[in-house]
């Protein structure tokens, strides 16, 4: 399984304009907040990189990442495939030729595609906004009531300061982990067809329903 895939799609419904002075953190956050209505699919390339706390270097997977309203997500990497049509989930190793099915669970996951469609979690902090060039970066915290963001302590996102597209998002687990996620070529709104949400199963992988195991 492709660990973490699943919160890079909170990135894509950073997008929108503003002019004039600097905005403040609180601004930023209500500007991407109402900005997400307006957004029914959206595509990027990523990388990824996963640091545990003790390593010196990380992990990186690159690929694809395809959502659209309604819970439907296609994330593509060379290491794992995982779909969903907003009903069924199916998780698709080529390595091994497995593919596990399950139903969708909007809380299976700290961060699904489509809680990041509906905007930044209500239950955070923001703690501050800088700028760099023409990027800001805000810094916010997870808020202990929000039992889907337990194990994150820190997230930080990267956002331009002209169209709004987030570039760039940093989550820390308590465990000391450290998860980056670089997006490009984001596309918005471009007419995601339904088909991109289903996953064909063919004869020659092997079948693990996770719903018959319980």
């Amino acid at each position: 399984m492709i660990s973490g895939m699943k919160l890079i799609l909170a990135i894509l419904i950073f997008a929108g304009s503003l002019f004039g002075q600097q905005p403040s953190a609180s601004e930023i956050v209500q500007k991407v907040r109402n900005r997400y209505q307006q957004i029914n699919d959206a595509s990027a390339s990523f990388t990824q990189t996963v640091k545990l706390r003790y390593k010196r270097t990380g992990q990186n997977v690159t690929g694809t990442v395809k959502i659209k309203k309604g819970n439907k997500y296609r994330i593509e990497s060379e290491q794992q495939t995982v779909v969903s049509d907003g009903v069924t989930v199916w998780m698709y190793t080529p390595k091994t030729k497995q593919v596990l099915i399950d139903r969708f669970k909007f809380n299976r996951q700290p961060f699904s595609p489509d809680k990041f469609l509906l905007g930044l979690p209500g239950d955070v902090t923001t703690e501050s906004v800088t700028k760099q060039d023409s990027v800001y970066i805000l810094r916010l915290t997870p808020s202990a009531k929000n039992s889907s963001l337990a194990n994150i302590t820190a997230l930080t996102v990267w956002t331009s300061g002209n169209r709004w597209d987030v570039e760039k998002i940093e989550m820390i687990e308590k465990s000391g982990t450290t998860i980056t996620i670089v997006l490009t070529d984001l596309q918005l709104n471009g007419g995601i067809d339904e088909s991109v949400f289903q996953f064909l199963v063919t004869k020659e992988m092997h079948v693990v329903d996770i719903n018959s195991l319980q």
